[in-house]
């Protein structure tokens, strides 16, 4: 990894640290929506040096600043559930909040630059247990065609590739082709693999 990487993470971890300190309810909105205009400014800045290392090849470079960038975007929708909270608006922060462990679940896996992302992985977790509680999900049994590799486009058991390993700032996800609902189950325990497939009402 080269310094100029190095050094802007270590500079913009010190811009999201204070950003950090208004993830909490009783912080002014006005400093949660302010801290988020700063936040996508450090983001786009970080794309750029990553676009910059993978035209330089720099593997190591571009994964560490693909994790950055998702720490970054997961202190942003972590920010705007706090602010959604206010508004009285709990599904738009539940979907805030999935999104923050998501990304952040994703940061702690492309690359081990940041120390920190296992610890604020688990405060994600704590904040849908205790804040978000009595949760009851869908889970979608599917039929596909096929399931493809987000990096090469191919078949996923024809391809070389691994899912959620980073390959030059870029992450492998599968998705499924012309997919078809076979069934859906409820799920009153455990964490399904989509949290977004939520109950959301009982008649």
């Amino acid at each position: 990894m080269t310094n100029e990487i190095k050094n802007f993470i270590i500079e913009s971890c010190k811009l999201l640290n204070d950003a950090a300190k208004f993830c909490f309810i009783v912080r002014s909105r006005e400093f949660q929506e302010e801290a988020i205009v700063n936040l996508k400014i450090i983001k786009e800045k970080n794309t750029g040096l990553k676009e910059k290392m993978i035209l330089l090849e720099d593997e190591d470079s571009a994964n560490a600043l693909l994790s950055h960038e998702n720490m970054i975007e997961a202190l942003i929708n972590e920010l705007k559930m706090w602010v959604a909270l206010k508004d009285n608006k709990p599904n738009d922060a539940w979907d805030f909040l999935v999104n923050a462990q998501n990304s952040a679940r994703i940061a702690m896996s492309v690359h081990n630059i940041l120390d920190y992302s296992h610890t604020y992985f688990n405060k994600l977790l704590s904040i849908e247990k205790f804040i978000f509680s009595n949760k009851f999900f869908f889970s979608l049994a599917y039929s596909s065609d096929a399931i493809i590799c987000s990096i090469c486009e191919k078949n996923y058991d024809e391809c070389e590739h691994e899912e959620n390993k980073a390959y030059m700032g870029k992450i492998c996800l599968t998705k499924a082709k012309k997919k078809e609902i076979k069934s859906i189950s409820l799920i009153t325990h455990g964490n399904p693999k989509n949290k977004k497939n939520r109950v959301l009402f009982i008649k």
